[in-house]
Formats: structure tokens, sequence, C-alpha cells
């Protein structure tokens, strides 16, 4: 459109006004070009990267399931772990022979 009117312009021999719309139209187009690799710089891919929450909540989300609190309860869990092995292994052994004890006595 800008074109169109910048030819009338000069059509009727208005080479200034004719200037003057073709130098607005040079500037807005930098302005453009410059929005654009200032766009470009901030979304490039290697920005872009997807660690292990953004997938739990991608998972959560299809799913409905809270991957994140299942996630800490089960960090919680693992931390517990050492010390519940060891209680079950005190009690394990002892249960057997707790009931051959009973059953002699």
């Amino acid at each position: 459109m800008v074109e169109s009117y910048g030819y009338a312009l000069l059509n009727n021999e208005e080479y200034e006004k004719a200037s003057q719309i073709k130098q607005k139209e040079n500037e807005v187009k930098e302005k453009i070009a410059a929005a654009k690799l200032e766009w470009d710089a901030k979304h490039t891919k290697s920005d872009q990267i997807v660690g292990e929450e953004e997938i739990a909540d991608i998972v959560s989300s299809w799913t409905g399931i809270p991957v994140k609190r299942l996630a800490e309860e089960e960090t919680e869990r693992l931390r517990n772990m050492e010390a519940t092995l060891h209680e079950r292994a005190k009690k394990k052994p002892l249960q057997p022979f707790q009931k051959r004890l009973e059953e002699v006595e």
C-alpha cells in the first residue's frame, strides 16, 4: 500500500514527499528486523532445556496425578530406607525363633 502511494507521488512529481515516505518505510523495516533479531535471541532452542521438573509437570497435567508430590514422598521414603531396613532386619530373625519358643513352652 505504501509503495503504491509512493508511486502515485512520483507520478505527480512530488519527489520530496515520496522520499520522506520511502525513508519512513526503511526505518520501519529496520525496526521490524531489529525486533525480530531480539525475539530470536530470547527464544533460541539452546535456552529451552527440558528437565525433570518440566517432564513431571507435563505427566501430571496429562494424568492428573500430582507427580511432584509423589517424587517428594519417594525421596523421603528412600531417605528413611536404611533405618527401615535395619528395623526389619532386627525383628525378622526373632520371629521364627519366638514361634518355636512359644511352642516349646
